[in-house]
């Protein structure tokens, strides 16, 4: 009696020491787990950040781009839109802006409407 009382004590202590492992293995799975996500949500992070990053320098470019654009189509200070054409002037003379068939270039206001540069 006293050794199936023995063996029953060694087997519950066994049964202990089994469930305090299988416990500490899942509590280090999980914390690897959430260091796993921590890590990748750095990762995301950080990605997006650089994603942002380019995409306002791609943005400032375009303006820049357009901008610069833009300034082909206003009159320079030798330019004037007379009659809804660009009358450039050399000095006393005056002559018709043309563009590249030789036809002359409409404009409104101060702006032409094709590049003039």
């Amino acid at each position: 009696m006293q050794d199936l009382a023995r063996t029953a004590a060694q087997n519950a202590q066994q049964a202990q020491e089994q469930a305090r492992q299988f416990h500490a293995q899942v509590a280090a799975s999980l914390s690897q787990q959430q260091e796993d996500r921590y890590n990748t949500n750095q990762q995301v992070s950080e990605q997006a950040r650089q994603y942002r990053a380019e995409q306002a320098m791609r943005l400032s470019r375009q303006q820049q781009e357009a901008a610069l654009q833009q300034k082909r189509f206003v009159l320079g200070p030798d330019q004037k839109c007379v009659s809804g054409v660009v009358i450039t002037a050399h000095g006393s003379s005056y002559s018709q802006a043309t563009d590249s068939d030789g036809q002359p270039i409409p404009c409104t206001g101060q702006t032409a409407t094709e590049p003039l540069r």
